[in-house]
């Protein structure tokens, strides 16, 4: 089993997923289809994330989970 990075240690699996997702530039549309929620389920783990780890865009919550949390792909807003 892997540890999440210290970044994201308060985060549960699901929102360290989301983050990671939203931060490489998938869309919320793109996440939900994946994971199978709706948007506006998304939008709200995203709301928790941004709380959780004090960041207000996502070029601030890319940079808090830092590079290497990211699974790779640019980073666009696509929202």
């Amino acid at each position: 089993m892997t540890e999440e990075p210290p970044e994201v240690s308060g985060l549960g699996h699901r929102e360290s997923q989301i983050a990671r997702d939203y931060a490489s530039g998938e869309s919320y549309q793109q996440i939900a289809d994946r994971l199978c929620l709706a948007p506006s389920t998304v939008r709200t783990h995203l709301a928790a994330i941004y709380r959780k780890l004090g960041v207000s865009s996502k070029l601030d919550l890319r940079d808090r989970l830092g590079a290497g949390a990211l699974h790779g792909g640019s980073l666009r807003d696509r929202n």
